[in-house]
């Protein structure tokens, strides 16, 4: 017997709804920049909808990532946790300040820096809400 549909069932929705108490809730694209007058790049989340700078949301320590592959299925799904890489590390003549925790700098670098013409990733951003900010920032 198929169960109806109960949007107030709080059992089935309440991961759901503490998610939404708990994080900003970013969608967009993939991709990374310079940093204004240092070396080395910044990973950011471009929000769809929005243009320039207001639309970078950087991808930070203990943000929670979701990176969709080309198919649509997840191929990243973790919560952030940086590593500095030993020595000057780079990827293709680009310094790398951090990569994440287990992943190794040429596949994480991969995820932000697409050839010219090829698709971004595509992901989802959770950035945990900061105790006493306003609702809705």
């Amino acid at each position: 017997m198929k169960k109806e549909f109960n949007a107030w069932d709080y059992d089935v929705y309440s991961g759901i709804l503490d998610a939404i108490k708990t994080f900003k809730v970013y969608v967009g694209m993939l991709d990374a920049r310079t940093q204004d007058g240092k070396e080395g790049y910044l990973w950011i989340l471009r929000e769809y909808g929005k243009l320039g700078r207001a639309g970078e949301i950087s991808v930070s320590e203990g943000d929670h990532l979701v990176i969709y592959g080309k198919d649509g299925s997840v191929i990243f799904d973790e919560t952030i946790r940086p590593e500095p890489p030993i020595g000057a590390e780079t990827y293709s003549y680009i310094c790398i300040h951090w990569t994440q925790k287990g992943v190794s700098a040429e596949k994480w670098a991969d995820f932000f820096i697409r050839p010219d013409g090829e698709t971004p990733y595509r992901a989802v951003l959770l950035k945990r809400k900061k105790v006493g900010a306003k609702q809705g920032t």
